[in-house]
């Protein structure tokens, strides 16, 4: 009775195991027509672009993003982001870099302007340095709100030049006769700075031959001195190199100073030397202004400045103190 069991069990099991030995069989076999793609059809066609969201896309690209710091506080202040703010302590005083009414760490300038420009303000020195090497110091720079780490801006120039001395050369004229109704006789005598007499003929309006004067009026005046009747006739003229107007009365010698300036420069040098009233100068490391000397004084001089574009304008400068 057992034998029989055992075998019919047996038998079961055999069959079952046939079963699943044949649907495993069955399943691998139709298993790659799980993957069988649809048939492609060949389409040519192409779609019509979106012109708008190419536009759309392209100015994004091209926008220059410019981020902006959060303002924070009050009074508000920029709050960097990924970046701590700056605490300075000075005489025991913890001071905020970024608040504007905090204490100034280099006074006079704002704590701002030097973080803005990386400036070492732990330097005691620092407002005295010359961080681009352009000849003008941090202060200086602070002054008139230039970039002190870029040596292409800085301060005019003139802040380094300076009143050496002046120094005067005489033009010497005597109005000697008037030949006839229309002419003048007027003789230039010698100086140190001329040397040479020359006579000039002249008629009213007209310059000299060495470009130092015209004849601008004519005023004929009779005196009676000591019971003697003098002619004291009188020349108005313009003395061209400083366009000043001078008279030069009959048979009286006259001296017209020219005064030439000597100028000094901290940043190079200046040409020429001697600089005559009206006359144009250079600076040795400025080729786009134009300098013009207009009057000097003992002590002080009035330059004109004219720039590449063409703008002009009037500075004064002092001796050197």
């Amino acid at each position: 009775m057992n034998s029989a069991w055992d075998k019919f069990v047996l038998i079961g099991a055999a069959a079952v195991v046939l079963a699943v030995s044949g649907l495993f069989a069955f399943k691998a076999f139709s298993f790659p027509n799980q993957f069988m793609r649809d048939p492609i059809v060949k389409d040519d066609t192409i779609a019509e672009n979106d012109v708008n969201r190419v536009k759309e896309a392209n100015a994004i690209v091209k926008a220059n993003a410019q981020w902006e710091l959060p303002m924070k506080g009050d009074p508000p202040k920029p709050l960097p982001l990924f970046k701590s703010i700056t605490i300075v302590e000075v005489n025991g005083n913890l001071i905020d870099m970024m608040n504007p009414t905090s204490e100034l760490v280099r006074p006079p300038v704002s704590n701002q302007w030097l973080i803005e420009h990386n400036l070492p303000f732990l330097n005691a020195a620092v407002l005295s340095q010359d961080s681009d090497n352009d000849g003008f110091s941090n202060i200086e720079e602070w002054e008139v709100k230039t970039g002190p780490k870029d040596p292409n801006a800085h301060p005019p120039y003139t802040g380094k030049l300076y009143v050496k001395e002046r120094k005067s050369k005489g033009y010497k004229l005597k109005f000697a006769a008037k030949p006839d109704a229309e002419r003048f006789q007027i003789i230039r005598e010698p100086t140190a700075a001329w040397q040479r007499r020359e006579t000039f003929i002249m008629r009213i309006g007209e310059i000299s031959s060495d470009q130092q004067f015209r004849i601008d009026a004519y005023e004929e005046i009779e005196k009676e001195i000591n019971g003697i009747k003098k002619d004291v006739s009188e020349l108005k003229i313009t003395y061209m190199p400083s366009a000043e107007k001078q008279v030069i009365q009959k048979s009286i010698s006259k001296i017209i100073p020219t005064y030439f300036g000597e100028l000094t420069y901290d940043l190079g040098t200046v040409e020429p030397q001697n600089i005559k009233e009206g006359d144009t100068f250079t600076l040795s490391n400025d080729q786009k202004n134009k300098y013009r000397l207009l009057k000097i004084e003992e002590d002080s001089a009035k330059i004109s400045v004219e720039s590449d574009t063409g703008q002009k304008k009037d500075i004064e400068i002092s001796k050197k103190s």
